[in-house]
Protein backbone atom coordinates (compact mmCIF):
# COMPACT_ATOMS: atom_id res chain seq x y z
CA UNK A 1 0.00 0.00 0.00
CA UNK A 2 1.29 3.36 -1.02
CA UNK A 3 1.24 6.04 2.07
CA UNK A 4 0.61 10.19 0.77
CA UNK A 5 2.80 11.30 3.78
CA UNK A 6 0.99 14.52 3.59
CA UNK A 7 -2.53 13.01 4.70
CA UNK A 8 -1.34 9.51 6.41
CA UNK A 9 1.80 9.07 8.91
CA UNK A 10 3.92 6.03 8.54
CA UNK A 11 4.03 6.22 12.94
CA UNK A 12 1.53 5.03 14.75
CA UNK A 13 -0.76 6.99 16.58
CA UNK A 14 -0.92 7.99 19.95
CA UNK A 15 -4.27 7.77 22.15
CA UNK A 16 -6.17 10.86 21.63
CA UNK A 17 -3.16 11.98 18.93
CA UNK A 18 -1.41 13.58 22.42
CA UNK A 19 2.53 14.54 21.12
CA UNK A 20 4.10 16.18 23.97
CA UNK A 21 6.71 19.03 22.74
CA UNK A 22 10.34 17.28 22.53
CA UNK A 23 11.65 20.25 20.18
CA UNK A 24 12.85 23.07 22.45
CA UNK A 25 12.07 25.91 20.14
CA UNK A 26 8.08 25.68 20.59
CA UNK A 27 9.49 26.45 23.98
CA UNK A 28 11.90 29.61 22.64
CA UNK A 29 9.59 31.03 20.67
CA UNK A 30 7.28 31.36 22.82
CA UNK A 31 9.63 32.99 25.61
CA UNK A 32 10.56 35.45 22.95
CA UNK A 33 7.32 36.67 21.97
CA UNK A 34 5.18 36.71 25.57
CA UNK A 35 5.77 38.01 28.66
CA UNK A 36 3.75 35.83 30.99
CA UNK A 37 3.87 35.45 35.08
CA UNK A 38 5.05 32.30 36.71
CA UNK A 39 4.59 29.86 37.94
CA UNK A 40 3.25 27.80 34.85
CA UNK A 41 1.80 24.41 34.56
CA UNK A 42 1.18 22.21 31.29
CA UNK A 43 -1.81 20.64 32.37
CA UNK A 44 -2.11 17.80 29.71
CA UNK A 45 1.42 16.91 30.37
CA UNK A 46 3.38 15.24 33.71
CA UNK A 47 6.82 13.80 33.74
CA UNK A 48 6.10 13.06 30.13
CA UNK A 49 2.19 11.57 30.71
CA UNK A 50 -0.95 12.81 30.18
CA UNK A 51 -2.48 14.65 33.46
CA UNK A 52 -6.10 13.48 33.58
CA UNK A 53 -8.52 16.77 33.37
CA UNK A 54 -10.67 16.47 36.19
CA UNK A 55 -12.26 19.80 36.93
CA UNK A 56 -12.53 20.92 40.28
CA UNK A 57 -15.78 21.36 41.87
CA UNK A 58 -15.72 25.05 41.24
CA UNK A 59 -15.49 24.18 37.47
CA UNK A 60 -11.53 24.43 37.22
CA UNK A 61 -8.69 22.69 36.86
CA UNK A 62 -7.62 21.74 40.28
CA UNK A 63 -3.95 22.09 39.13
CA UNK A 64 -4.06 25.34 38.16
CA UNK A 65 -5.79 26.32 42.10
CA UNK A 66 -3.14 27.86 43.92
CA UNK A 67 0.19 28.94 43.14
CA UNK A 68 0.10 28.67 39.29
CA UNK A 69 -0.95 31.81 37.26
CA UNK A 70 0.17 30.70 33.64
CA UNK A 71 -1.19 27.55 31.91
CA UNK A 72 1.09 26.64 29.05
CA UNK A 73 0.32 23.20 27.00
CA UNK A 74 0.37 21.39 24.04
CA UNK A 75 -3.00 19.79 24.57
CA UNK A 76 -4.23 16.33 22.81
CA UNK A 77 -5.02 16.92 19.29
CA UNK A 78 -8.22 14.48 18.81
CA UNK A 79 -11.04 16.39 18.45
CA UNK A 80 -13.74 16.05 21.01
CA UNK A 81 -10.72 16.03 23.87
CA UNK A 82 -8.53 19.23 22.17
CA UNK A 83 -11.89 21.60 22.56
CA UNK A 84 -13.00 20.38 25.79
CA UNK A 85 -9.65 21.12 27.02
CA UNK A 86 -9.28 24.44 25.65
CA UNK A 87 -13.04 25.14 26.94
CA UNK A 88 -11.97 24.69 30.43
CA UNK A 89 -8.78 26.43 29.98
CA UNK A 90 -10.58 29.77 28.95
CA UNK A 91 -13.08 29.46 31.54
CA UNK A 92 -10.20 29.41 33.81
CA UNK A 93 -8.84 32.56 32.25
CA UNK A 94 -12.27 34.16 32.81
CA UNK A 95 -12.84 33.37 36.28
CA UNK A 96 -9.49 34.89 37.14
CA UNK A 97 -7.70 32.11 38.40
CA UNK A 98 -5.29 32.17 35.87
CA UNK A 99 -3.94 34.99 34.38
CA UNK A 100 -2.35 33.80 31.17
CA UNK A 101 -3.20 30.69 29.11
CA UNK A 102 -1.51 29.62 26.12
CA UNK A 103 -2.11 26.06 23.59
CA UNK A 104 0.54 24.73 21.04
CA UNK A 105 -1.68 23.52 17.61
CA UNK A 106 -1.52 23.38 14.14
CA UNK A 107 -1.78 26.87 12.30
CA UNK A 108 -5.18 26.29 10.91
CA UNK A 109 -7.12 25.34 14.17
CA UNK A 110 -8.26 28.42 15.19
CA UNK A 111 -10.21 28.52 11.64
CA UNK A 112 -12.90 26.06 12.26
CA UNK A 113 -16.41 27.56 12.84
CA UNK A 114 -17.32 25.37 15.52
CA UNK A 115 -14.50 27.19 17.69
CA UNK A 116 -15.62 30.68 17.20
CA UNK A 117 -16.80 31.39 20.74
CA UNK A 118 -12.84 30.78 21.88
CA UNK A 119 -11.72 33.86 19.99
CA UNK A 120 -14.87 36.16 20.07
CA UNK A 121 -14.09 36.89 23.57
CA UNK A 122 -12.37 39.77 25.45
CA UNK A 123 -9.41 37.24 26.94
CA UNK A 124 -8.20 36.34 23.28
CA UNK A 125 -4.79 38.01 23.00
CA UNK A 126 -3.27 36.88 19.62
CA UNK A 127 -1.01 34.05 18.36
CA UNK A 128 3.30 33.53 17.83
CA UNK A 129 3.35 31.32 14.02
CA UNK A 130 6.18 29.61 15.16
CA UNK A 131 8.92 30.09 11.40
CA UNK A 132 9.77 26.20 11.24
CA UNK A 133 7.82 23.10 11.34
CA UNK A 134 8.73 21.08 15.16
CA UNK A 135 9.71 17.74 15.66
CA UNK A 136 7.38 15.34 17.29
CA UNK A 137 9.54 12.17 17.70
CA UNK A 138 13.44 11.93 18.60
CA UNK A 139 13.08 10.19 14.85
CA UNK A 140 14.15 11.79 11.74
CA UNK A 141 13.01 10.18 9.00
CA UNK A 142 10.95 12.22 7.76
CA UNK A 143 10.90 16.45 7.98
CA UNK A 144 7.53 17.75 9.41
CA UNK A 145 5.25 19.01 7.46
CA UNK A 146 2.20 21.19 9.35
CA UNK A 147 2.89 24.49 10.56
CA UNK A 148 2.16 25.36 14.60
CA UNK A 149 1.53 28.24 16.58
CA UNK A 150 0.70 29.51 20.20
CA UNK A 151 -2.88 30.49 20.98
CA UNK A 152 -2.90 32.82 24.26
CA UNK A 153 -5.66 34.16 26.08
CA UNK A 154 -5.09 37.19 29.02
CA UNK A 155 -7.33 38.13 31.70
CA UNK A 156 -6.65 41.73 30.61
CA UNK A 157 -6.37 42.22 26.84
CA UNK A 158 -5.84 45.90 25.44
CA UNK A 159 -6.49 46.48 22.15
CA UNK A 160 -6.92 43.94 19.16
CA UNK A 161 -5.49 40.52 19.21
CA UNK A 162 -1.71 40.58 18.19
CA UNK A 163 0.16 38.08 15.42
CA UNK A 164 4.02 37.29 16.36
CA UNK A 165 6.35 35.45 14.42
CA UNK A 166 9.29 33.52 15.95
CA UNK A 167 12.18 31.65 14.53
CA UNK A 168 12.61 29.58 18.21
CA UNK A 169 16.10 30.83 18.42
Amino acid sequence: MQHNYFTHSSYERRENDHYPTIDRRCMKALLNTWNFPLPAIDVCTKVGEPTPLKPAVNGTFKETLGEYRSIITNPPYKKGVVDGVVEQIIDTVKKGHIEFATILVRVQWDCASTRDKFFNNKHFAGATRLQFRPYWSSERKHSPIHSYQWLVWKDKVEGFPVLKYDKGT
